[in-house]
């Protein structure tokens, strides 16, 4: 977990009718970056019941932020196969959910999805959360540690805590 010097835990909260976040205003939103944190076609437990509990345990809301883009292969892709894209992201992002939305019932959940590259995306959209959970894959290696680049941007840029959940 990554907190900023001179972070303070009145931080995480809304602020209140003063203008100012105070521990008595709700928590601020609990955001995961889906792109990254969770390989939508792989194993991602570890991150995703993290983010949960966490929402769960400070009563937030949960905001799932989904950066898609439309691969440019053969070209500009047209605007068929641009609708297509996009609703099958919405439809993994929805599948993905919809297990933990029942093992956490209490949790209220927001699904963003937003066409563009990871990191952009993802520093926009985890502005005003109270916490940024990333996930990092584990690498099985003697050597150091690594992160992708995405998160390593996030690291950098967000503004607010970041957790760092290392999943298979």
């Amino acid at each position: 977990m990554l907190v900023r010097a001179g972070e303070t835990a009145a931080e995480e909260h809304l602020p209140g009718d003063s203008g100012t976040a105070s521990a008595r205003t709700p928590y601020r939103d609990v955001a995961v970056a889906v792109a990254v944190a969770v390989d939508v076609g792989g194993p991602c437990d570890e991150v995703l019941d993290f983010v949960f509990r966490a929402a769960e345990l400070r009563q937030a809301p949960l905001r799932a932020v989904h950066a898609w883009h439309v691969p440019l292969r053969r070209g500009v892709p047209g605007v068929e196969e641009h609708t297509r894209i996009r609703e099958e992201a919405e439809h993994e992002l929805t599948e993905l959910l919809e297990p933990w939305r029942a093992k956490y019932p209490d949790v209220v959940v927001r699904e963003n999805l937003h066409e563009g590259r990871a990191a952009h995306v993802l520093v926009r959209a985890a502005s005003g959360a109270g916490l940024l959970v990333v996930g990092r894959r584990r690498r099985r290696t003697a050597v150091v540690s690594h992160t992708s680049p995405v998160a390593h941007a996030l690291i950098h840029h967000v503004n607010r805590p970041v957790v760092l959940v290392p999943h298979d």
